[in-house]
C-alpha cells in the first residue's frame, strides 16, 4: 500500500513538472541573413522573440558576460571573431513563480570566412512554362558596407542589372548568376566573387479550364456571372470564347462572362485557346453548366383596418393588419408611423392615433427569391381623428325633440337608427324611447339622455298666415298674423328645454319679443292657441 502511494506521488510530481514545462515562456534570437559573418567594427543587429508572457524582461550576453541592454533588440559593434551572443528572459510563470529561459546562441565570424554572394529565386516559379517574370535576389556574405553587383545571363552581363534584385523573363536553360565586388578591407581572398548559378527550366504543361457561375438559380432577366479558371500554366497568351447552347456569344472573350439572356435549361460553356508554346493542349473545352432560370413573381403589399374606424375619435384604438405576397422565405416586415419604425415582424399594429398620422407597412424580402421588388411599401394610410365630443342633451319642446348643440346628429328611436334623421331636431312619430348621438364627421359622441315619448296626439296650429321674422335675428323677432287678430300663448325655450319667456297674445295681429339680452344660439318659439293646438319655430340669435 505504501509503495502504491509513493508511485502516485511521484506521478503527480512528474505531471506537475510536465505542466510547468509546457507553461514556461521561451525565447529565441535571430539576425538578418548572412550578417553573422562580417568585418570587425561593423554594427550587428539581433532580435529576441518571446512566446508566452509578453511582460518578460530581457538581458543580453556576449561571451557569457551580461550587457546593459534590457530590450528585445540588441545593436552592437563590439563582438570579435568567434564571439557568441545569447539572451536571457526573466518572467513570472503560470504558477506565479519567478522563472527564467535562455535563448539559442549565435556565433559571430569576423574576417574568418571569404566574401561570398548567394542568389535565390524570390518571385516566380522554377521550373516554369510561361513568359511571366522571375525575380532573383543576391545575399552578400562579408560584402562590406556597400557592395557592387553585376547580373549575368548565360555568362553575359545584363546592362543596368546592378542592384541586389534582378527581374526578367528567360528562355529555357538560361543560367543566372551575379558578380559581387565587396566593399570591405577585411576580406581574405579577392574582392570580386561570383555567386552560385541557377538554371531556368521551362517545362511542357497541360492547360485546364473549369467554369462556375454565381447563382445556382437565376431570376429571369437578371444578370448572372460565369467565371473561367485556367490552370497548368501562367501565360497571358490565352483566348476565351463563351457559348450558349453551342452558339458563340459575340464579344464574350474574357475570363468572366456576364449575361441576362439565358433561359431555363440553357447550356453554358467556354472554350479556351492558348498560344504558349510549352502547353501541350492548345484548345480546351470547359465543363458545361445547365442554367436554372425562375420566373419573376409580382410582389404585393397592402394594409386593412380590422378594428376601429377612420375617420374616428382620437382616443379610440385602431388596429391594422398587413398583407403581403411573393416575398419568399422569412421576409421582414415593419410598421412605420409618420416615417418612424414602430413595430417589427408582426402583421398587426394596434394603437391610438393623432389627427393626420400616417401609417405605412413595409416588407423586405430576405432570400434570393425571384420577384420584381425586394422591398415594397403599402399605400400610406392617413388617419383622420377628432376629439370625442361631449354627449348631447335632448329636450321635448312642443312636439319636437331638440338637441342642445347645433350640428349633425344620429337619432335613435324604438326601432334603432332613424334613417335621414340628422338635424338638431326631430319630430317623433312612434311611442317609445329616443336618444341622439352627435356626429362630427370624424367622431361620434356618447349617447344623450333618453326620453320616453308617451303622447303624440299634439295637433298643430293651423296658422298659414303667421310669419316670424327676422330669422336669424340680432335681437327682436316679430310674429305677424297678416292683419288677422289672434289670441295665442307664446313660449320661448333654449336648446336644453328651459323656458325663458312666457307671454299672452290677446286679439292681436302682431306680436314682438326682444331676445337681445340672451346669448347667441338657437331658440325655439312655441305658439299655442286656446284649443291647445301648437306649433314650434327655431330661431337663430346672432348679435
Amino acid at each position: 500500500m505504501i509503495r502504491k502511494i509513493a508511485i502516485l506521488l511521484l506521478l503527480c510530481i512528474a505531471t506537475g513538472f510536465v505542466s510547468r514545462a509546457q507553461m514556461r515562456d521561451n525565447v529565441t534570437i535571430s539576425m538578418p541573413p548572412y550578417t553573422d559573418t562580417t568585418c570587425p567594427g561593423t554594427q550587428l543587429t539581433f532580435w529576441a522573440t518571446v512566446t508566452g508572457d509578453s511582460t518578460a524582461t530581457y538581458a543580453w550576453y556576449v561571451n557569457g558576460v551580461a550587457t546593459t541592454v534590457t530590450q528585445d533588440s540588441f545593436f552592437t559593434t563590439a563582438p570579435g571573431d568567434s564571439s557568441w551572443v545569447y539572451c536571457v528572459i526573466h518572467f513570472t510563470n503560470s504558477f506565479g513563480v519567478a522563472d527564467v529561459d535562455t535563448s539559442n546562441w549565435i556565433v559571430i565570424r569576423r574576417d574568418t570566412i571569404p566574401s561570398r554572394a548567394i542568389i535565390s529565386l524570390v518571385a516566380g516559379n522554377n521550373p516554369y512554362c510561361s513568359m511571366g517574370p522571375m525575380t532573383f535576389f543576391v545575399y552578400p556574405v562579408n560584402g562590406g558596407r556597400l557592395p557592387l553587383y553585376q547580373w549575368f545571363v548565360n555568362g553575359v552581363p545584363v546592362v543596368d542589372a546592378d542592384s541586389n534584385y534582378f527581374t526578367g523573363t528567360f528562355a529555357d536553360s538560361s543560367v543566372i548568376s551575379c558578380l559581387m565586388v565587396a566593399d570591405t578591407t577585411c576580406y581574405r581572398n579577392v574582392d570580386s566573387v561570383y555567386s552560385n548559378t541557377i538554371m531556368v527550366i521551362r517545362d511542357s504543361l497541360t492547360a485546364t479550364i473549369s467554369i462556375s457561375h454565381r447563382y445556382d438559380t437565376v431570376c429571369f432577366g437578371r444578370l448572372d456571372t460565369f467565371t473561367a479558371v485556367s490552370g497548368g500554366y501562367a501565360s497571358s497568351l490565352v483566348h476565351y470564347q463563351w457559348y450558349i447552347d453551342t452558339i458563340a456569344v459575340p464579344g464574350a472573350t474574357a475570363a468572366m462572362f456576364y449575361t441576362d439572356s439565358v433561359v431555363n435549361g440553357d447550356s453554358v460553356y467556354c472554350i479556351m485557346t492558348t498560344f504558349d508554346t510549352c502547353v501541350r493542349n492548345k484548345i480546351q473545352k470547359s465543363n458545361v453548366i445547365r442554367d436554372s432560370v425562375s420566373p419573376i413573381l409580382h410582389t404585393i403589399v397592402s394594409t386593412a383596418l380590422v378594428m376601429g374606424s377612420n375617420p374616428g375619435c382620437i382616443d379610440s384604438p385602431v388596429q391594422f393588419e398587413g398583407f403581403f405576397l411573393n416575398f419568399g422565405v422569412n421576409p421582414t416586415y415593419t410598421w412605420y408611423l409618420n416615417g418612424t419604425q414602430v413595430r417589427l415582424d408582426t402583421a398587426f399594429y394596434t394603437s391610438s392615433f393623432a389627427d393626420s398620422d400616417s401609417v405605412t407597412f413595409v416588407v423586405y424580402g430576405t432570400d434570393r427569391g425571384c420577384r420584381d421588388m425586394d422591398t415594397l411599401s403599402s399605400t400610406v394610410f392617413l388617419l383622420v381623428r377628432d376629439s370625442t365630443p361631449q354627449a348631447p342633451i335632448i329636450s321635448l319642446i312642443g312636439d319636437l325633440l331638440v338637441a342642445n348643440h347645433a350640428g349633425l346628429y344620429k337619432w335613435y328611436g324604438p326601432g334603432g337608427l332613424i334613417p335621414g334623421a340628422t338635424g338638431q331636431t326631430y319630430h317623433p312619430t312612434v311611442l317609445g324611447n329616443y336618444y341622439a348621438v352627435l356626429d362630427t364627421g370624424s367622431c361620434l359622441s356618447g349617447i344623450s339622455n333618453i326620453l320616453y315619448i308617451s303622447l303624440l296626439e299634439v295637433n298643430g296650429v293651423s296658422v298659414p298666415n303667421l310669419h316670424l321674422y327676422p330669422n336669424p335675428t340680432t335681437g327682436k323677432i316679430v310674429l305677424d298674423w297678416q292683419g288677422s287678430p289672434e289670441t295665442m300663448q307664446v313660449d320661448i325655450y333654449n336648446t336644453v328645454g328651459q323656458k325663458l319667456l312666457h307671454d299672452e297674445v290677446i286679439n292681436q295681429s302682431v306680436y314682438e319679443a326682444d331676445l337681445s339680452q340672451w346669448s347667441n344660439g338657437n331658440y325655439f318659439v312655441e305658439v299655442k292657441d286656446v284649443k291647445g293646438y301648437r306649433t314650434t319655430y327655431k330661431v337663430l340669435l346672432a348679435h
